[in-house]
């Protein structure tokens, strides 16, 4: 029940939010073998029926809480969204981008945004890119969102005082060279995937 009030409370509806409930409710489901099979567990005290009847109920709330909150989103196909990253960018293209990105990327191809909020003191963005012999930037519409709607939403990349400079980077030394729609890929907050039509920009490198 503490696990079922805590989940509700905090909404958190990600890829991994099925293992919760899973290790209580297999738990759950061992004890009622158990105590059918004459073993041990707590429901010599309880009883088996008031057992099944719990079991049945966190399950059941569950399958319909899981169903509730998935089926009225758009699925979101993940090979197509690296599909399109790798129809314009190598997997050992030297890459700024998000880490759902990985999977199409060499090891060590790919800098993660959320590390560019821990420069060191007295390096900048355009020489920490240089550094690093980044040569694409792999730009999610919901970064300039979360630019403009910093608190909560920070949570997501940590502090964007960099963004400015990240799209005059941009805007100097990078072409556009793909755009695609993704609203599951483009936009993560869960609040703002239906009915619009997020997307995400390559740019390469050209001077």
């Amino acid at each position: 029940l503490g696990m079922q009030t805590g989940l509700i409370l905090i909404g958190r509806y990600n890829t991994n939010y099925v293992l919760f409930p899973m290790v209580f409710s297999l738990l759950l489901l061992l004890e009622t073998v158990f105590s059918l099979t004459g073993g041990p567990g707590f429901s010599k005290k309880l009883g088996p029926i008031a057992l099944n009847i719990t079991l049945a109920l966190l399950i059941g709330g569950q399958g319909l809480n899981l169903y509730r909150n998935i089926s009225d989103h758009p699925r979101h196909d993940y090979p197509a969204y690296l599909a399109e990253i790798a129809s314009v960018l190598d997997a050992d293209a030297r890459t700024l981008g998000n880490l759902n990105a990985g999977f199409h990327f060499t090891d060590g191809a790919l800098l993660d945004y959320r590390d560019l909020s821990y420069l060191p003191d007295g390096l900048s963005l355009a020489e920490y890119l240089d550094r690093e012999g980044i040569t694409a930037i792999i730009l999610p519409e919901e970064m300039a969102y979360i630019a403009r709607n910093q608190n909560p939403w920070r949570i997501l990349y940590g502090p964007l005082d960099y963004y400015p400079e990240l799209l005059q980077l941009i805007e100097d030394d990078y072409a556009l060279v793909h755009s695609f729609e993704s609203p599951g890929y483009g936009m993560r907050i869960v609040r703002y995937l239906d009915g619009y039509p997020w997307t995400v920009q390559i740019y390469k490198k050209v001077k």
